[in-house]
């Protein structure tokens, strides 16, 4: 909401309509390697300047002292409440005089001798009492301490201190604030993108795309380095930051080329390598080794020039051929540097070669657009990468189709024999339970677990010799295959259940003590006993004697649970039949 007002502030600020006037003033300036206190500027020369933009091209070179003198009339005083004067950048520390009275400085001092941040980001906007303001003529003088670059730049008002305030707030934003974010937001992306490289490095592009974002967050330090609220120790001395800031620029177009060619695949032949590494590498070493920022400055520009310019042009030339050999992936990155090239040459041309520094700076643009038309390009080969997948699927598709068909055929042919054949083998056909060698495989497997909790059900029929002698015996078959029914029915699911052999029953329930056991033996003795079995139009009375036996962690085999769980069957049946017995 801040950043809303603030946008809003300054178009209404670019109004003439302001209740505060614009001054268009007519400037002297007088050069001195003496630091002159106001009283004593008398004694220089005043020259005439044509357009305050020249000062940059006459004290390039130079440093000392710049006294900067016009003259202006206000008639309007009493209808401001709080006044104060409206200034554009002043590069690097100023301290400005109204009629020979100092209304404010910015910068560290103005009589450091040291190197000192450029402070040529930050508008000046002080406030003046209205006692210091003549009715005809005012004498403005401000004083520029400088090293071999010097600019002064912007419209001058007078007038109320809060809407001046509001202009200043507005124009600071788009010529320093904004940067801060947008350098933030590459820093993310880069981070984002080095995460997804090594995460996956066969796509290195992810690689140079991270070293091109951090690059780029570098060269935007430039624009906000003095509204950064904390000490940067390592940047206390200018000339050391502004090698740092223009060396990795001049690494910024390696990057790019290197992003670039892997996302057209195109391989980088050694020669072109030296070649990159050449325009690049040794213009940075060039800016660090200079001694003051005199050689500095003498640098910076063709430095610049020749690290930039031949390769991203060899660059864009090999874009345009491979966009004019339709391939998809330079048109949508030529596409992306549309915009991120507008805004470069918009800042070259008007802020370097016109050197109106009234317009704001467009680069902090160039910076997003150029992600956007990243995020375009991955998506771009993601698709195209999807839709050859799917091609050759549908090309396979239709040639396996049929034989698929059969194999799936084949399959459930098998599947269903398979299964068909593992029931016989491991069910027993009359009682449709587990066959005692299924049976003992899984009590083994219960076993070799880890020795868990569980007790075995030993379960005879009582007479059942008798059933098959009186009654037949199918009367005996259908008496098994009831009493394994109950025994289906009577057990929980993860219990494991088996026909032991002839009329006998073997039953593991997990996770049961003795007494828990014994309790279900009884309920499934109590269904089998109240079961009504008719047979041929006769009542056959089924009952059952159970042997229970709990393992115990001293049992080093199976066979031994369950031979203690026989002899409580045994009780059991010599006690009178269909009761339970532990042993």
């Amino acid at each position: 909401m801040k950043n809303i007002l603030i946008i809003l502030f300054f178009f209404i600020s670019c109004n003439e309509t302001l209740k505060s006037k614009k001054i268009n003033p007519n400037w002297e300036y007088c050069f001195t390697k003496l630091n002159l206190q106001i009283k004593d500027i008398n004694i220089c020369e005043f020259q005439k300047l044509n357009t305050p933009q020249e000062l940059f091209e006459i004290f390039k070179d130079k440093e000392g002292f710049l006294f900067l003198k016009t003259s202006f009339s206000f008639l309007e005083v009493e209808k401001f409440k709080n006044l104060s004067m409206f200034f554009g950048n002043i590069n690097p520390n100023d301290e400005i005089f109204l009629n020979q009275v100092s209304i404010g400085k910015t910068g560290l001092t103005i009589e450091n001798d040291g190197h000192f941040f450029s402070y040529w980001n930050d508008i000046r906007n002080y406030r003046i009492s209205k006692e210091i303001l003549k009715p005809n003529e005012n004498e403005l003088v401000i004083k520029i301490r400088f090293q071999y670059e010097v600019s002064f730049w912007g419209n001058f008002f007078i007038g109320e201190f809060n809407e001046l305030e509001n202009k200043k707030v507005s124009t600071e934003f788009f010529r320093s604030t904004i940067y801060f974010p947008i350098s933030c937001i590459l820093i993310f992306a880069a981070s984002f993108y080095l995460l997804i490289y090594f995460y996956r490095p066969i796509d290195k592009e992810n690689l140079y795309y991270s070293i091109w974002a951090i690059l780029s967050s570098i060269s935007q330090l430039n624009f906000y380095i003095t509204k950064v609220p904390f000490d940067l120790f390592l940047f206390n001395d200018y000339l050391f930051f502004q090698k740092f800031i223009f060396s990795s620029i001049c690494l910024f177009p390696l990057a790019t080329v290197y992003f670039s060619n892997q996302i057209l695949r195109k391989k980088v032949y050694l020669l072109e390598k030296l070649i990159y590494f050449a325009f690049t590498l040794i213009p940075a070493i060039l800016f660090f080794m200079s001694n003051d920022l005199k050689e500095f400055n003498s640098l910076r520009t063709p430095m610049f020039v020749i690290s930039t310019f031949p390769i991203l042009i060899y660059q864009l030339v090999l874009i345009f051929y491979r966009s004019f050999h339709k391939n998809q992936k330079a048109k949508i990155f030529l596409a992306g540097l549309i915009p991120f090239a507008f805004c470069i040459l918009y800042d070259i041309y008007f802020h370097n070669i016109q050197r109106n520094d009234d317009l704001i700076y467009l680069s902090f643009l160039s910076m997003p657009t150029f992600i956007i038309a990243i995020g375009v390009i991955q998506s771009l080969i993601f698709v195209n990468n999807r839709n050859e997948l799917e091609e050759l699927n549908n090309d396979l598709d239709k040639k396996v189709l049929e034989r698929t068909e059969e194999l799936k055929r084949q399959k459930e042919t098998t599947e269903a024999a398979y299964k068909k054949l593992d029931k016989i083998y491991k069910t027993d056909p009359l009682t449709n339970l587990n066959n005692r060698l299924e049976l003992m495989n899984l009590l083994n497997k219960e076993m070799d677990l880890g020795k868990k909790k569980f007790c075995i059900l030993m379960i005879d029929l009582d007479h059942f010799k008798q059933i098959n002698d009186t009654y037949g015996h199918l009367a005996g078959d259908e008496a098994l295959r009831i009493s394994g029914n109950i025994i289906s029915n009577s057990f929980s699911i993860d219990s494991i259940s088996g026909r032991y052999g002839g009329e006998e029953f073997l039953v593991l329930i997990k996770n049961k003590n003795l007494e828990e056991s014994c309790i279900l033996a009884n309920e499934f003795r109590t269904k089998l006993e109240n079961y009504k079995l008719n047979y041929s139009g006769n009542q056959i009375r089924l009952s059952c004697s159970i042997g229970v036996s709990e393992f115990i962690t001293s049992d080093s085999k199976l066979d031994i649970v369950i031979e203690r769980a026989d002899k409580a069957l045994y009780i059991a049946k010599i006690s009178g039949r269909n009761q339970v017995k532990t042993f």
